[in-house]
């Protein structure tokens, strides 16, 4: 089983739901209005010398398989962005237990 934490640019929500629909990932957790930065790039704070808010997915599953699809669909999507700050993340983490 494993755990995921998708983090990205809270305007990209359409294009994250359609990867997940993609990939029949149906339950899932969010956090919206999320502030931050990754080293070395632009933050997202909900400010205007810094824009946008980030919201975070947190998708546990037993399923592992949904994952490699939604990998490679994250992938091709970051590498057709031009602004790095822009990417979808992914943090992929084993999960002991469903209860």
């Amino acid at each position: 089983m494993k755990i995921a934490y998708l983090i990205y640019l809270d305007v990209l929500e359409d294009r994250v739901t359609k990867l997940l629909n993609d990939c029949d990932i149906q339950s899932y957790f969010e956090w919206e209005n999320v502030a931050g930065k990754f080293r070395g790039q632009e933050g997202h704070f909900g400010t205007r010398a810094y824009p946008g808010l980030d919201k975070i997915k947190l998708i546990p599953t037993a399923r592992e398989e949904k994952f490699e699809k939604l990998i490679s669909l994250i992938k091709e999507f970051n590498d057709s962005i031009t602004k790095k700050s822009d990417e979808i993340r992914m943090y992929l983490l084993p999960l002991e237990q469903i209860i």
